[in-house]
């Protein structure tokens, strides 16, 4: 879906070995309506287009769709190593498949960073039915690569004409080229901009080579976030422009790049309009209106200092007492093992309503619901009397995309800033290749106790969860959870005996539960990691299944953390 941006290296290539092309004709209303009928409300509005070109492309005709999956759009040159699409983009191929039968879509795996010779790989393995050589795609690739280079160089010199032209302010339209650039998508604004008298610039013409931000935002893994912070550290700088965001309604990376994007601009008011495919021309006029009136009265206004470098190093967490989100218990046993590598711990009390009410005072309410309750959290424990910020730090992990967790700890640290704790430390170790290394700076045996102690407690979650439905006596099973869930912190804390020990109890104490012997139908849930492991989020539905006469079989917390090592092994092999 990244043709907007990448259709001069795709079209060259691809008419380099002798394809017969048929672009996809600018988003109308008949497109967005073949993909609304294909497709659910969940989706965000550029899935809901991409689904309606693949529906016209197939009425048209069509015999095959090229449509790869964009994984990784930065190169080996960029500034930073990973410029991640969403999820939802990286999916379109994948989803296209299932909503809309009867047509072929060759979906190769495109991630820029990696060599020349992997991405020849990966085209050779899509096309190699239809007799294109190797030779034949290295070939087409270099003629692509320079289409695209002519093209980037191209826009970008019109945009240092343009600007260096200006004598009244201009509008730059920021946002992803696939829908604020997109005619049949942005409402048509900078044509009415122009109405207004007022010049509108795409993003994608800003010289931003020497814009440099990895300094202030480390792990700013999305590429589209990458592009709109330079844009946004370039408009700052720069007296006659000022922006104009176009988004789409859910858009996830939004929720957290709108933020960055203010701190980037200084003081400098910009206009966020979010479009999908119920908006109409009706107050678009008025709001740009307003805009520009705002713009004239602040034409005098303060500028806001630029934001501070954030370190992507590890802090010391000597002389500090860490915080653990209560996310469910595995949490209990990952600070013990922390503990028993030396540091202070304490756990964060069970997430509740008081939680979710002082977290929605601080997002925006577009963020994922764990953003909103680890927010909580975490605020209730450093406003409180008894909080001491020069000995407090809080753990929250790290994450490199593409999905939003990765930014969690991002938006804490702006968080305890904007409440006056700018000082307070969040230990966030990245769930990548370097995970293992941030965790040995607090010791090198951390690691195998904290999964010692996840899987410890994987095992006593299944055997509750095979025992209680069946109890004689209510509420023995969860006496005996509780039990054991003591013993195996204090093991796995170096308290309290061998962990082998206590979980060789465990299971002889459950397997000796008097039961009732009946048969339940057995029911699995899965999903995303917070909200199915923590009780309050999900609303205690484990329980709410068994009392509907179920058994449940849930997802472990272990899966997460083979997951990361897969994928790393992964990636180091790729090297």
């Amino acid at each position: 879906f990244f043709f907007s941006d990448y259709l001069p290296f795709w079209a060259t290539f691809l008419s380099r070995l002798q394809f017969d092309l048929e672009v996809s004709p600018p988003p109308n209303r008949q497109i967005i309506d073949l993909g609304l009928e294909s497709t659910l409300s969940e989706a965000c509005f550029p899935v809901k287009v991409a689904i309606g070109h693949i529906r016209h492309l197939k009425e048209q005709g069509v015999d095959v769709l090229f449509l790869p999956s964009f994984v990784n759009m930065n190169t080996l040159n960029d500034e930073y190593a990973l410029g991640a699409t969403c999820p939802h983009t990286q999916s379109i191929p994948y989803i296209g498949r299932l909503a809309v039968k009867g047509v072929e879509i060759l979906a190769p795996v495109v991630d820029m960073s990696r060599s020349r010779k992997i991405l020849v790989n990966e085209l050779r393995r899509c096309f190699k039915r239809f007799g294109v050589t190797r030779g034949e795609i290295q070939d087409a690739m270099e003629d692509a690569e320079q289409a695209q280079t002519d093209f980037t160089r191209a826009l970008s010199a019109r945009g240092r004409e343009v600007i260096a032209g200006l004598h009244d302010k201009a509008i730059v339209i920021v946002g992803r080229a696939y829908n604020a650039f997109e005619r049949g998508m942005n409402l048509r604004i900078p044509e009415k901009l122009k109405t207004l008298g007022v010049m509108a610039i795409p993003m994608d013409m800003l010289p931003l080579e020497d814009c440099a931000i990895v300094e202030e935002w480390p792990n700013m893994y999305w590429r589209s976030g990458q592009r709109m912070l330079r844009a946004a550290r370039f408009i700052a700088d720069h007296d006659m422009l000022y922006p104009l965001v176009i988004g789409s309604f859910s858009c996830g990376p939004d929720s957290f790049i709108l933020k960055y994007l203010k701190d980037e601009l200084r003081g400098k008011p910009f206009l966020h309009i979010e479009i999908d495919e119920h908006s109409a021309d009706a107050g678009v006029i008025t709001r740009c209106e307003a805009f520009l009136d705002s713009i004239e009265n602040r034409r005098n206004a303060i500028v806001e200092t630029q934001p501070g470098k954030r370190s992507a190093t590890i802090p010391s967490l000597k002389n500090l007492r860490v915080y653990f989100p209560p996310i469910s218990d595995h949490a209990r046993a990952v600070a013990a093992a922390f503990e028993r590598c030396g540091v202070d711990t304490e756990m964060l009390p069970e997430s509740d309503r008081e939680s979710v009410e002082i977290g929605m005072k601080h997002v925006s309410g577009k963020e994922c619901y764990p953003c909103a309750i680890t927010t909580g959290d975490m605020l209730r424990k450093a406003l409180s009397p008894d909080f001491d910020p020069s000995r407090s730090a809080f753990f929250m992990p790290s994450g490199s995309g593409p999905c939003r967790f990765g930014q969690y700890n991002v938006f804490h640290r702006k968080v305890l800033e904007s409440v006056g704790l700018p000082d307070v430390l969040v230990f966030a170790p990245n769930q990548d290749d370097g995970l293992f290394d941030a965790l040995k700076t607090v010791r090198s045996d951390l690691a195998l106790h904290a999964w010692k102690g996840i899987v410890a407690v994987d095992l006593l979650t299944k055997c509750l969860h095979e025992s209680r439905p069946y109890e004689r006596q209510k509420g023995s099973a969860d006496e005996l959870y509780r039990h054991h869930l003591q013993r195996l912190v204090n093991s796995i804390g170096g308290r309290n005996g061998r962990l082998k020990d206590a979980l060789s109890a465990m299971r002889m104490d459950f397997a000796n539960l008097p039961r009732t012997g009946e048969r339940r139908p057995l029911i699995g849930i899965l999903g995303e990691l917070y909200v199915r492991n923590n009780r309050f989020s999900n609303e205690d539905i484990v329980r709410k299944v068994e009392k509907l006469g179920g058994e449940v079989l849930l997802s472990t917390f272990g899966e997460w953390i083979f997951y990361i090592h897969t994928m790393s092994i992964r990636r180091c092999m790729l090297r």
